[in-house]
């Protein structure tokens, strides 16, 4: 195999979501701009350190060195396929764009629709347009998007800082009846 050859397991692209396949081209490719010659120097050290492989064991232990490289990996390549300023501009676009077609003022009555067409003009997943829009400002996106139940719920708002990433005003039935 030449240097510099990714392998993409196809099946991913069906069993996962639309954007993985993108997400994981430039993913390898961060690997390849920053960590190819750290690669190079541990496949002189053991023969079995010669590919870098992003496997979920190498994201839960921090003592393994491809722990930080595939972390870097996976927080710098959607910041490659959503840029700050061109993403914003774009929220700023299909927000305005949403909110007279819904004939609304208020952000949470659009925030499904935007997050969808954030994603489609991107070509990255849900999730990943969901967070960025999180990164660059848009705290009410927590609001949008939970899954409880095995069903998404209705979008909500809430008071600013009042939730913090990875925080929802959503539990199951389970939870709420066993808590």
């Amino acid at each position: 195999v030449k240097p510099g050859t990714i392998f993409a397991d196809p099946a991913v692209y069906y069993l996962r979501n639309v954007g993985c396949l993108d997400n994981t081209v430039v993913h390898e490719c961060v690997h390849w701009k920053l960590h190819r010659k750290a690669m190079m120097l541990a496949s002189y050290c053991s023969k079995q350190e010669s590919v870098i492989s992003c496997s979920v064991n190498e994201l839960t232990n921090e003592k393994n060195p491809f722990y930080w490289m595939e972390k870097q990996a996976n927080a710098i390549a959607p910041k490659i396929q959503m840029p700050r300023e061109m993403f914003k501009r774009k929220a700023e676009e299909l927000i305005a764009q949403k909110m007279e077609q819904e004939k609304t003022n208020e952000f949470v009555d659009v925030m499904n629709s935007v997050i969808d067409a954030l994603a489609n003009f991107f070509g990255v997943s849900r999730v990943s347009a969901k967070i960025r829009m999180y990164e660059i400002g848009y705290e009410q996106v927590l609001g949008a998007y939970n899954y409880a139940n095995g069903n998404y719920i209705m979008p909500y708002g809430f008071r600013q800082h009042a939730l913090q990433w990875n925080q929802t005003y959503t539990i199951g039935i389970e939870d709420l009846l066993y808590a």
